[in-house]
């Protein structure tokens, strides 16, 4: 013989059974996995940004040069250091001479 208890709730409230008398249930999780796949070359079309430290800021710096802040700008800066290089080999030559 099971006794019926009353309960006085409020509005929106519910009592819950005990953990023994209750259902399995399972939590279904709603957000998908992102998915980690790897652009190769610009097929993406974003640059990536470049982190830089304080080191790298002087060394550009020394260089008068603009440190490159994305991917992108890269090649161009590649281009400007070669040019410097070659500058400082011919002022090299002239101080050997």
């Amino acid at each position: 013989e099971e006794k019926e208890i009353k309960h006085d709730l409020a509005e929106g409230m519910e009592v819950l059974a005990k953990k023994d008398d209750r259902e399995e249930y399972y939590f279904v999780p709603t957000a998908k996995k992102k998915s980690k796949s790897k652009s190769k070359g610009k097929e993406g079309g974003a640059s990536k940004p470049i982190k830089h430290n304080a080191e790298t800021f002087r060394l550009f710096d020394q260089l008068k040069l603009d440190a490159p802040i994305t991917t992108d700008d890269v090649p161009a800066c590649l281009e400007k250091l070669e040019a410097k290089l070659e500058q400082y080999k011919v002022k090299v030559k002239e101080w050997e001479e």
